[in-house]
């Protein structure tokens, strides 16, 4: 009788556990959470835009830091940018900086003088995998630019590996770099070459994103690798240019992007260089910089021949310098951004006169800025309850002393949940076989109090085909379940506690399980 009633209480308990876990799953802790795919949002018309503010720029010498990644980790902006570290000297190195600091540090220098990237190592990205290389499994990839000229020729791409962010991150390169070498199809190696990556984690799969100037002139492609094989890359792609204008509203190209994944929306978010149809900008130098950085979206699947949609540019007016370019998006760690709120970091200029006569890389400093986009609650795809049900019939009664059912159909149209009733209470009843001489001794269970119908007693005192039916019915619903069949029925219950109680968490599944 004890086992039974530990039944009914596991039952009970495990049905409470499930409604709190349905309630914080689906409401929250304080409130209703709204997922992306619950937003319906315009993009037809310019986000909303915040004042942008100061973040990082290096004090105390002539430094500039330049073409951010940034990952929000934990509440902590780690920020990995093209920095020089050497006072007045223009040689990049990528560096490491958390907000307001006063000098942040080189965690990827330049390699030795004779290497593909002896000279300057740039624009980096930084990705979740996790990857394998060389037998060793790292959390994080850096993809980065890299060259060995004193030039801006021969541009390539590399990657290195780490297992930690903190500080900046413990970076291996790969020895067989460049992931991405550049040989011009046409001129050897006078154009510029391939650099400015990009990366996503997308589904387990890497996207990267990377800009290729050369004799076909300048364009964004993409290339996708397994992180458990991240040399073996996919062909590239070219990355579609529709709906991409200059300052002056003719068709522009595209170089210089940072991308991000909307997953729910399934998009990739874009902020990238936007370009004067005349290259020489009428502040007067730097004129190879861009006076404005532009922001726009476009569905994964149109990502080779779809237009993109734009929804705000940051310009003079907007940020009061000159000269607005190289910028970033703050993303998780997987590459991902979140709406309504998208979060940029771009870097600030001064320019011609403004810049004192001084270079005007010293003034390359990392401004944030928040664009709000216009997004509603979509209540086309909000879920709505189920309220009418029609069901099957009613299974047999098991030797659990259950009925179920299955719903066949419900209202109103489209509905979801909703209270249904598939499990009810009944009262089994063992069949007898009448032309044996009785049932399995086994069935049988004495408890203290019961009337003893072991059956050794009733071979002793009845026959057993002379029960009548009812008798029958009367005397066989006083059987017990076996322990085997209750040990079976509690195992269940016991484990599916646990797995609720601990959904994230295997050690402690298994550890809640052997415990009981």
């Amino acid at each position: 009788m004890k086992k039974r009633v530990l039944i009914l209480i596991v039952i009970s308990l495990t049905f409470v556990l499930l409604g709190v876990f349905i309630f914080i799953r689906f409401n929250g802790m304080t409130g209703k959470i709204v997922s992306d795919n619950q937003l319906n949002c315009n993009f037809s018309s310019s986000a909303v835009f915040s004042s942008p503010t100061f973040l990082y720029g290096a004090s105390g010498g002539d430094y500039y830091t330049y073409a951010p990644s940034i990952i929000l980790d934990s509440g902590t902006e780690r920020i990995w940018t093209c920095h020089n570290f050497n006072s007045s000297i223009i040689i990049d190195n990528i560096g490491y900086s958390e907000p307001n600091q006063a000098l942040g540090k080189s965690v990827l220098a330049p390699g030795t003088t004779d290497s593909w990237d002896g000279y300057h190592t740039c624009d980096p990205s930084i990705v979740y995998g996790p990857f394998t290389y060389q037998g060793n499994t790292y959390d994080y990839a850096m993809f980065y630019l890299g060259y060995d000229k004193t030039q801006v020729k021969k541009n390539q791409i590399g990657i290195a590996f780490s297992n930690s962010l903190t500080n900046g991150g413990s970076w291996v390169k790969a020895s067989n770099n460049p992931i991405i070498p550049y040989v011009d199809p046409i001129s050897g190696n006078s154009w510029w070459g391939v650099g400015q990556p990009s990366a996503i984690n997308v589904n387990g799969i890497i996207w990267l994103f990377y800009t290729v100037g050369d004799s076909y002139g300048t364009r964004i492609e993409y290339v996708t690798l397994d992180p458990k094989n991240p040399f073996i890359l996919s062909s590239s792609k070219k990355v579609t240019i529709k709906g991409i204008k200059t300052i002056q509203g003719t068709d522009d190209w595209l170089n210089n992007a940072d991308f991000a994944y909307i997953k729910d929306k399934d998009s990739f978010l874009i902020i990238r260089d936007k370009h004067l149809t005349n290259s020489v900008i009428s502040e007067g130098v730097p004129n190879y910089i861009s006076s404005a950085v532009e922001v726009a979206i476009i569905p994964k699947s149109e990502i080779e021949t779809g237009t993109w949609i734009t929804f705000g540019v940051i310009n003079n007016s907007l940020s009061g310098f000159l000269r607005n370019h190289n910028a970033g998006i703050i993303r998780d760690k997987n590459g991902e951004a979140y709406l309504p709120n998208l979060d940029f970091i771009f870097t600030v200029s001064c320019a011609g006169n403004s810049c004192n006569n001084k270079i005007p890389e010293w003034s390359y400093d990392l401004y944030q800025i928040r664009a709000v986009v216009s997004c509603s609650e979509n209540l086309s795809n909000q879920n709505v309850t189920c309220t009418n049900f029609t069901y099957s019939s009613w299974s047999a009664c098991n030797s659990l002393e259950l009925q179920t059912r299955t719903i066949n159909s419900s209202s109103p149209s489209g509905c979801t949940g909703g209270l249904s009733i598939l499990i009810r209470a009944c009262n089994y009843t063992i069949q007898i076989d009448n032309t044996t001489n009785g049932p399995d001794p086994n069935y049988f269970v004495t408890y203290p109090g019961d009337e003893d119908i072991s059956a050794q007693n009733i071979n002793e005192t009845n026959n057993i085909n002379n029960i009548s039916e009812n008798q029958s019915t009367k005397e066989y619903k006083k059987l017990k379940l076996s322990e085997e069949q209750l040990s079976t029925v509690e195992t269940f219950f016991i484990k599916l506690i646990c797995k609720l109680s601990n959904l994230f968490n295997s050690e402690k599944y298994a550890s809640c399980v052997n415990k009981y």
